[in-house]
């Protein structure tokens, strides 16, 4: 079986030949032109369109918002209108020629091909006025917090169409980080109020063309599994070992399948050596592999987000333990 064609398996409760190994059934996209409006810069200070100031130093695997009172977009939720202003998504047809010549390279029998889309509703939402101020508007202005969440969502419907109205895919892969390693960021009912309907808008259009729905949350989200079950994910990618994987395969049953598993805590130690890394792929192997429905991978929404070389130690123990536990 191809990677492909173990995915596929896999997500039809079918009998597959080995473990589908980390990312390797699916090809991201990161050229599109609509995503790169969104430049980070390594070791520097950036302003994304939304105006949201970034820091990314040297010694670290992402950017991050760096939000103060001078910096923050969204000063008062009930004025939203006046600081909040979506970026334009106009450019130009030969823009997407580079993301058009990405995906005819793919070798299709091998690969899904997703759409790589990174900072959901959630992220978007409290970026542009930093974390406190999100959770507090949520209590105290919930009305503006709708429009503004509407504002958003109906922007990246815009974003998608045009995405998928240019681009031969078969996924999305849309990034929300909903959750700490221990609980949801929202109670499940606020979260309910808030951020499932844009969801429901979001996923559902992508549904609608057809497409497989994959949503990275490296966080804790088993108390809104079932939610994602409506919200019609086909795949949970980011799975941490504290939402209890083994629990949620009783729950789930293949039906949402679960990719994750390995603690990047453990796996991204400065100090870990080689045999600690593999010993700890087969412990969550031996704890994972008879449940059914579930990835082994790493955690982090991008193969590259481990120091170099880990990724791929990683993907060669679930390749020997699959040969073991497969035959």
């Amino acid at each position: 079986m191809t990677p492909k064609q173990r995915y596929l398996a896999l997500v039809n409760g079918e009998k597959a030949e080995g473990f589908v190994n980390q990312y390797d059934y699916i090809h991201l996209v990161f050229s599109d032109p609509l995503m790169n409006l969104e430049k980070r810069i390594k070791g520097g200070t950036s302003v994304c369109p939304w105006g949201v100031t970034f820091k990314w130093r040297e010694d670290e695997v992402a950017a991050t918002p760096y939000i103060t009172e001078e910096t923050k977009v969204c000063k008062d939720i009930t004025e939203w209108r006046e600081y909040v202003h979506a970026p334009s998504l106009d450019v130009p047809e030969d823009a997407w020629d580079a993301a058009k010549a990405e995906i005819a390279a793919v070798d299709r029998d091998e690969q899904l091909v997703g759409l790589w889309c990174h900072t959901g509703i959630f992220e978007r939402f409290h970026f542009l006025m930093g974390f406190e101020d999100a959770l507090c508007n949520l209590l105290v202005e919930p009305e503006y917090c709708h429009e503004l969440l509407e504002y958003i969502t109906d922007w990246r419907i815009d974003f998608l169409t045009r995405c998928l109205d240019r681009l031969d895919l078969d996924a999305v892969f849309f990034h929300d980080d909903w959750g700490s390693k221990y609980s949801t960021f929202l109670s499940p009912e606020v979260w309910r109020e808030f951020f499932k309907p844009c969801y429901e808008r979001i996923y559902g259009l992508i549904r609608s063309r057809g497409l497989r729905v994959i949503h990275h949350a490296d966080s804790y989200c088993a108390t809104i599994v079932e939610d994602m079950v409506d919200l019609g994910i086909e795949t949970w990618q980011g799975v941490l070992p504290t939402n209890n994987i083994p629990e949620l395969q009783k729950k789930l049953g293949g039906r949402l399948i679960l990719q994750g598993g390995f603690d990047s805590g453990i796996l991204d130690r400065e100090d870990i050596t080689e045999e600690e890394m593999r010993q700890h792929v087969r412990e969550v192997i031996a704890q994972c592999a008879e449940g059914g429905g579930w990835i082994p991978s790493i955690s982090n929404g991008d193969p590259a987000l481990l120091h170099p070389g880990r990724y791929e130690i990683v993907s060669d123990e679930i390749e020997k333990q699959s040969k073991i536990y497969f035959g």
